[in-house]
């Protein structure tokens, strides 16, 4: 008596043969992906670089309102970040005009101005620089801004309209 032979065929028993191949679901491939090339955006591969403040503003800076100054701020990073300027809450510093400006180039300029155009919310006021791109955001330290008159052996105060008869006898402060 002969025992039964398995079957060598690549057809399943009782199935048929479909003449297609089974594709592996892709679905779950993207996400995988994204996965392994997060970690790499992240820690600067793949050509992005978060900022690092290459010229942070100093903590204080005096000023005459008859010279005027300027604060810089520069960082570097891939993409090159956008430079901006904020107020201690975190809102964008804006132009007022004659008074403050910021420049495109990551300057906070305050021209010199006359003593009755004096304002303390501009001319007595916090700010701190912000550099953001892709990569995330650095923030400055605060910079303590003060405007005012400055006379030889007298400290700095706010420009008052007394002060503006007084021969101009006005250096600017670093």
């Amino acid at each position: 008596m002969r025992g039964k032979l398995k079957s060598r065929s690549p057809i399943p028993p009782g199935g048929e043969m479909s003449g297609t191949r089974r594709r592996p679901q892709h679905g779950a491939l993207l996400p995988a992906l994204l996965l392994l090339l997060l970690p790499g955006l992240c820690h600067g591969q793949l050509g992005v670089q978060a900022p690092v403040l290459v010229q942070e503003p100093p903590a204080r800076l005096r000023f005459s309102n008859s010279t005027g100054a300027q604060l810089s701020c520069s960082a570097r990073g891939s993409p090159p970040p956008d430079v901006a300027w904020l107020h201690p809450n975190g809102s964008p510093v804006t132009a007022v005009p004659g008074l403050r400006q910021p420049l495109g180039n990551g300057t906070l300029y305050f021209p010199p101005f006359r003593a009755e155009d004096y304002r303390e919310q501009v001319h007595s006021a916090t700010y701190r620089c912000r550099a953001s791109n892709l990569g995330g955001a650095v923030l400055s330290r605060d910079v303590m801004v003060r405007a005012g008159e400055y006379r030889t052996g007298f400290p700095l105060s706010p420009p008052t309209a007394a002060a503006r008869l007084e021969t101009e006898t006005y250096q600017q402060i670093s």
